[in-house]
């Protein structure tokens, strides 16, 4: 497992193609290597398109496995911002996860939405795991137990996890010019009866239109997107329209 998410988030050294080791540090220079660690994966429902940075805090417990937060430790990435304290990698920016004392536990990729912990925090913990086969520190537990015991140890001694999440809106503004001698005429089959506009009572009445409607087309004349007028226009010869389209995507 440790393997698997390495090679997604730090990808390869360059020298011996071997998979980069989790570092607690911003140097990926082979020094600092965490050996072991422990991932929580967020669901992309509640990343978003990011984390954002400077707001994570995870808070877990290093009391005994009965009482598991009469000690605590919160961890954040408070080093971290928009403009400095992470790093880019193959997965993204990540960032760097401080307990009150102000010691590296852990990581956090905030594009990928996973963050790292590094089992250093629950070194004095004598019975990291409980099971009725005894008590394992978390040195034990990871050599001793199954994969699924390991993760219950952890979700036992997480208390709580806050983050902010990020989404990315692009906005295009289009304005499409209406003018006087166009779009005086509907396609819609009611606009005439018997080849006779309906919405003229006199023959030498100008023709009406009302715009309900505007597309927005590719070069190749292709009809990319719709939107809708809160209200219908007139549109006759005598006037010209300018309407303003916002696109988010």
């Amino acid at each position: 497992m440790y393997n698997q998410f390495s090679q997604v988030l730090l990808g390869y050294t360059g020298s011996t193609n071997a998979v980069r080791k989790f570092e607690l540090d911003l140097s990926l220079d082979g020094s600092g290597e965490m050996k072991e660690g422990m991932f929580i994966n967020f669901s992309r429902l509640i990343t978003k398109d990011q984390i954002k940075k400077g707001t994570v805090s995870v808070v877990v417990g290093t009391g005994s496995w009965a009482a598991p937060f009469a000690l605590k430790k919160t961890l954040t990435d408070a080093s971290a911002s928009s403009t400095g304290g992470t790093l880019n990698t193959l997965g993204g920016d990540y960032g760097l996860l401080y307990d009150s004392g102000n010691t590296v536990r852990g990581l956090v990729f905030y594009q990928s939405g996973i963050a790292v912990l590094s089992t250093s925090s629950f070194d004095g913990v004598t019975d990291f795991l409980s099971t009725s086969a005894g008590i394992s520190s978390i040195a034990q537990t990871f050599v001793s137990s199954s994969i699924t015991a390991s993760c219950d140890a952890l979700r036992h001694r997480v208390q709580n996890i806050s983050f902010n999440n990020t989404t990315e809106i692009n906005s295009t503004i289009y304005f499409c010019r209406v003018p006087h001698n166009k779009y005086n005429h509907s396609s819609n089959p009611t606009y005439l009866s018997s080849s006779t506009i309906r919405v003229k009572s006199v023959n030498t009445d100008t023709p009406i239109a009302y715009i309900t409607t505007i597309g927005l087309y590719s070069s190749n004349n292709e009809l990319l997107a719709v939107a809708k007028l809160s209200e219908p226009l007139r549109k006759d010869p005598t006037n010209e329209l300018t309407l303003r389209v916002r696109l988010d995507y």
